[in-house]
């Protein structure tokens, strides 16, 4: 389905124009439209449209982090299908290549991982053949999550700064990370400690539902 099939659907209302703040695009909840710049490529085009069907989709007020991270996970799945991604993946194993063969955005790309769950990862992991090795990214959130620090909520300040994540979203992440075979590889020690903290706080949640 085309982004002007599913604005249809939607029931929202496209208008290229030029939006406020330098934007390719906006939505506007109030009228259910949104306002897309005219002069934009083809590529750019097609991404920010669905970021902003996505708001559309969610009928979202104002433009928070949480509302942006969750618009752009709802396009790049409408974007990147699991089937696509395999098949570039399988040529290139960078986040620019693949998103050239794909043709959408790194961003787009970027979404598109994190949307998947740790099952959906695992399996497209294994079609890829990527089971041994671990992105550059996931690498620096493994680092973060070993790295000692006084306070936990300057961790998850940091990923915030650094990956663009919410402290729930990093803490998925990682443990999703700390699950692959290439992470116990990468750093044997660190991988082990957050596994044993995680199997800790399992148990403990498990005991205080048990009464």
């Amino acid at each position: 389905m085309g982004y002007e099939e599913k604005a249809e659907e939607l029931g929202v209302t496209i208008i290229d124009g030029v939006p406020p703040n330098g934007w390719w695009a906006c939505y506007d909840p109030d009228t259910h439209t949104i306002l897309r710049h005219a002069n934009l490529g083809a590529l750019q085009r097609r991404s920010s449209t669905w970021h902003e069907l996505g708001h559309a989709h969610y009928r979202h007020i104002g433009c928070s982090p949480r509302q942006e991270a969750q618009a752009s996970m709802w396009a790049s799945r409408h974007l990147i299908s699991p089937e696509a991604f395999v098949d570039a993946a399988r040529i290139d194993d960078d986040l620019i290549g693949i998103a050239h063969r794909l043709f959408v955005l790194p961003r787009d790309v970027k979404y598109f991982v994190k949307s998947l769950s740790f099952e959906e990862m695992l399996e497209l992991r294994k079609r890829i053949g990527w089971g041994d090795t671990m992105t550059d990214e996931e690498k620096a959130i493994l680092k973060l999550a070993t790295t000692p620090y006084k306070y936990a909520a300057a961790r998850e300040a940091d990923a915030h700064r650094m990956f663009g994540l919410t402290g729930t979203q990093y803490w998925q992440t990682v443990n999703r990370i700390i699950d692959l075979p290439a992470a116990r590889a990468f750093d044997p020690h660190g991988t082990t400690r957050l596994i044993q903290a995680r199997t800790t706080r399992t148990r403990t949640r498990l005991r205080g539902r048990l009464g």
